[in-house]
């Protein structure tokens, strides 16, 4: 077989591979023990193995087999993003030592290794039409199951595939609350709607990105960009909502959009008009929800909500002030917190994640785990911006940017675009891959052009 087709093979198999790893793994028995090959235990924990997992192998060996074959070079990408991926991986595994819990070791090597991997494989062989096809797939997939499920208010029969059991009148099941009513979110797959609404609002700043390259090529993703932009208000995610209002604001701002004479025809101008309609009409149908999920004073779901929030940080910040070098060790934030209160007396009917992965990751890590990941998400947007002041940023690089920019935002505001969860580090490692790409002659149209 010749190079050419084992990048097809290993490109395939990849991308099988990456949508695997952001599904829910540990709440999809019928996807991921299909068909049963061996049981996988670890601690006190018991996990069916499927042949389907096999596939990654699979792409391993063809990209050995491709790599053989082919006269490509590795490329270490650019500095500025490939250097935080590393440290940041690096001192993760570090601070993991000393181990307390097995389980939390191998999830933390398991993390970084997957991180790593999908950044590696992205810069040296997955084409960006791939990966936008892929990530297409996961927003049209998942944005029409939150559809049907904030349709039906309640799950959809899917429970096999990660799907959790959702009834807006259970306690513990994320709702809006409006005058008493309980109006469940829009979840897909995902374990709470936050992770639904932060993967709409990456996966339609990405869609968008390639339809502004090649509007004839791209149509597909028309589709994509109008269920994930559903499913994502539906998600009633306001950390996604930020994102993602940053992130197209950013992508108008360097590609400077208005300056493209397509904006001036006739299409393109009754293409908005629609679209303000839709906005004017959703807000209008959807008010009661909306400004209960904005922040009505007297919902003491929302005011409950923000104050778990506030008090988080400030147990955040307490670990961080206690040991700002080394952190608690990674993994062991709940852990810590925990100890923390048997130590004191202090009793608390429950710990959870706090809402800010640089928090997070300071807290775990010592304070240059913060540092690191704000210099992962904030540096690259950040000198694309400067680069812009001039000049007019490519689409097709402007919208990785924003995709970057759209995760510090979010990062800001909510625990799930840590590094380490399997499928935000999936996600992560691609964007930054691309990120790292040097610019091509192609990336980059000068004011002239």
């Amino acid at each position: 077989m010749k190079g050419s087709r084992w990048l097809v093979v290993s490109r395939t198999a990849f991308t099988v591979s990456w949508v695997l790893a952001t599904l829910n793994l540990r709440q999809a028995p019928c996807l991921f023990a299909w068909p049963l090959v061996w049981s996988l235990t670890v601690g006190d924990r018991t996990y069916p193995v499927g042949g389907v997992l096999l596939v990654p192998i699979i792409a391993a060996a063809a990209t050995g087999w491709w790599w053989r074959t082919s006269s490509h070079r590795w490329d270490w990408g650019r500095p500025v993003v490939t250097a935080p991926v590393v440290a940041l991986g690096a001192l993760a595994l570090v601070r993991s030592w000393p181990v307390h819990r097995v389980e939390v070791l191998v999830a933390t090597v398991v993390g970084v290794l997957l991180f790593w991997g999908a950044y590696a494989y992205t810069l040296q062989a997955w084409h960006p039409a791939g990966a936008t096809w892929a990530l297409g797939a996961l927003v049209l997939v998942q944005g029409c199951i939150g559809l049907a499920q904030f349709a039906l208010q309640r799950s959809i029969g899917l429970a096999g595939f990660g799907e959790l059991t959702l009834d807006p009148l259970v306690r513990g099941v994320s709702v809006v609350e409006v005058a008493g009513q309980r109006w469940l979110r829009a979840y897909g797959l995902m374990p709470h709607p936050n992770v639904l609404g932060g993967m709409m609002g990456l996966g339609v700043l990405v869609c968008v990105g390639a339809l502004l390259c090649g509007p004839r090529r791209s149509r597909w993703t028309l589709a994509p960009i109008g269920v994930g932009a559903a499913a994502l208000f539906l998600s009633f995610s306001r950390s996604a909502w930020l994102g993602a209002l940053v992130g197209s604001m950013y992508i108008v701002g360097t590609a400077k959009l208005w300056r493209f004479a397509t904006l001036r025809e006739r299409k393109a101008r009754a293409l908005l008009l629609a679209c303000g309609i839709v906005v004017v009409v959703t807000g209008a149908a959807f008010s009661g929800l909306l400004v209960a999920r904005l922040g009505q004073s007297s919902s003491a779901l929302e005011q409950s909500s923000v104050n778990e929030r506030v008090r988080d940080m400030g147990q955040a910040w307490m670990l961080i002030r206690h040991l700002p070098l080394r952190g608690v060790g990674t993994g062991y934030y709940v852990d810590a917190l925990w100890a923390w209160a048997q130590a004191t007396g202090q009793s608390f009917p429950g710990f959870q994640s706090v809402h800010n992965v640089p928090l997070l990751l300071s807290a775990e890590m010592g304070g240059l785990g913060g540092l690191l990941w704000f210099w992962l998400v904030g540096v690259v947007p950040l000198s694309m911006a400067w680069y812009a002041r001039g000049r007019t940023v490519s689409p097709a690089r402007a919208r990785w940017g924003a995709a970057l920019l759209f995760l510090f935002v979010v990062g800001m505001l909510d625990a799930y675009p840590n590094f380490l969860y399997f499928r935000s580090g999936a996600l992560l490692g691609m964007v930054c891959g691309f990120c790292a790409r040097r610019e091509d002659a192609n990336a980059v149209r000068t004011d002239a052009a």
